[in-house]
């Protein structure tokens, strides 16, 4: 009978404490609404306002009451490999279409376009969607590993792919995958680590975002090669293996995501009320419409995830910038100055992984920057260092000059800031409930600004290579605009509420 009675007292202990976090953000996300002092940093108000960490991951981010070592690790590990595996699959493109389907040199790069193209438009209509199913369910783990089962049987049947549109629905089916998969992780991140450390989560996020990349590029693209040099097989049979591990890795992914990521089921109080002030007894009675208008008001209401989204438009586009026309721009002008293809490539390689390595090394700089100072100050900063750099560009002698290197890691830089600042502060500023819906509506404007930028600085780039950097370094010094004037009009309000106050 003790340990009955033990049991139901940890229970109402447990239940006690997970309302207490719910009270908790939302006290601190009704702060943040239009508060002219909620930039001011305080960091004795801040702890009170924020729930105790029991536990420090890697010595550094504070992780809630009920969240365990495993599960962190397994979301940082999810943030590596499935990047690595949509990199890949990204990267292999040209390999596909010419190993399986013979398709011509001359139109693979139309063919290539078309596939991004389709696959970011697929993200745009189901990356706020995905967001507001988990805020409904309460959970993001089934999304992720359902995401992750996708991806895996997506890139194993990339190469029985018989015909283009095969070829792109697939792909298209890889998209929602990866949307439903590695769209969540931001969320989850926000869900798992308590607010004031925040900004260094999701720097480790973007450090290990980073690794998968380098690991897509360096590692698994080199998989088929080396398959041919050990066991002297044609480059179909290579492919065929290659893929086939790739499909084995999300897989294996997917077990560990449903073995190890925490359940996330997430109880509500009455306390917790939405945007427009109605309180919901649970958040499953809330319909989707509702929450998906939640994600645009708190655009209105709350600065930071007004700045959130324009940011995630501009940071996204700027990653387009590095991957596509650094490398086109300088394969073509060592091609012009006579050097053979394959020098050219790997002068490419260097480039672009110049700009990636910046981002690397900037990236826990950046997670106790966005911790430490002010926030909105912090993305205006490093959108000017951005846009000051993509201007640089323009006044190279040559985009394989030396001089390159030092504007590619300016760009690299303000790149990675601009990423950072503005996720965290879109996680942060969301109100609980509406979480999910506001971090997939920002993965929109993300993917907007990729297709955007890819778009019209492939037109633009015809006529000079410079101008697609001109243009995005003119976006970020525009965010940097918006940033000022929202700092400040909370200027402004907090001196008319001294004032009324008087």
């Amino acid at each position: 009978m003790s340990s009955g009675n033990d049991l139901e007292v940890e229970l109402h202990e447990r239940s006690h404490e997970d309302d207490e976090n719910d009270m908790t953000d939302d006290n601190v996300r009704k702060s943040l609404e239009f508060n002219p002092d909620h930039h001011q940093h305080n960091p004795v108000d801040q702890e009170q306002n924020e729930e105790v960490a029991h536990k420090k991951f890697i010595w550094l981010i504070g992780l809630r009451p009920d969240i365990k070592h495993r599960n962190m690790l397994v979301l940082i590990l999810d943030a590596c490999i499935l990047m690595s595996v949509s990199i890949f699959v990204s990267a292999i493109s040209h390999f596909l279409l010419e190993t399986f389907l013979s398709v011509p040199k001359s139109e693979q790069s139309k063919v290539v376009g078309d596939l991004t193209f389709y696959t970011e438009l697929i993200l745009i209509l189901f990356a706020w969607m995905f967001g507001v199913l988990s805020d409904k369910l309460g959970t993001r783990k089934p999304l992720i590993v359902v995401g992750c089962v996708v991806m895996s049987i997506c890139v194993g049947c990339l190469p029985v792919a018989k015909t283009i549109l095969v070829l792109t629905l697939i792909r298209i089916m890889f998209g929602v995958g990866a949307s439903l998969s590695f769209g969540m992780l931001a969320a989850s991140i926000a869900d798992y680590t308590v607010t004031r450390d925040r900004g260094k989560s999701m720097a480790v996020f973007g450090v290990f975002v980073g690794v998968g990349s380098v690991l897509g590029l360096f590692v698994y693209l080199s998989i088929p090669n080396w398959l041919i040099t050990l066991f002297n097989i044609s480059d179909k049979q290579s492919g065929f293996i290659t893929f086939s591990i790739m499909a084995c890795i999300a897989l294996s992914m997917a077990v560990a995501n449903l073995l190890l990521l925490h359940r996330g089921i997430r109880k509500q109080t009455n306390s917790d009320t939405s945007i427009d002030g109605r309180q919901d007894d649970d958040v499953e009675e809330r319909s989707f419409s509702t929450i998906f208008i939640d994600g645009f008001k708190c655009a209105v209401t709350i600065p930071d995830v007004l700045l959130s989204y324009c940011g995630m438009f501009v940071g996204r586009g700027d990653a387009t910038i590095i991957s596509t026309f650094v490398s086109l721009w300088v394969s073509q002008e060592m091609l012009a100055d006579g050097f053979p293809e394959s020098q050219g490539l790997t002068r490419a390689g260097i480039a672009a992984g110049c700009a990636q390595g910046f981002v690397l090394i900037a990236s826990p700089f950046f997670g106790f920057v966005i911790d430490r100072f002010d926030r909105v100050l912090t993305l205006a900063a490093v959108s000017m260092l951005a846009g000051v750099g993509y201007m640089s560009v323009f006044f190279l002698p040559k985009i394989t000059s030396n001089w390159s290197f030092l504007s590619l890691a300016i760009i690299g830089t303000g790149e990675c800031g601009v990423f950072l600042v503005s996720a965290t502060m879109g996680s942060q500023a969301a109100p609980k409930r509406s979480r999910g819906a506001i971090i997939g509506l920002s993965n929109v404007f993300g993917n907007v600004g990729v297709l955007f930028i890819s778009k019209v600085g492939g037109y633009i780039y015809s006529f000079n290579p410079a101008y697609p950097f001109i243009m995005v370094g003119f976006l970020n010094l525009v965010l940097t605009g918006i940033c000022v004037v929202v700092k400040f009009v909370s200027h402004f309000r907090s001196m008319q509420g001294a004032v009324g106050q008087q």
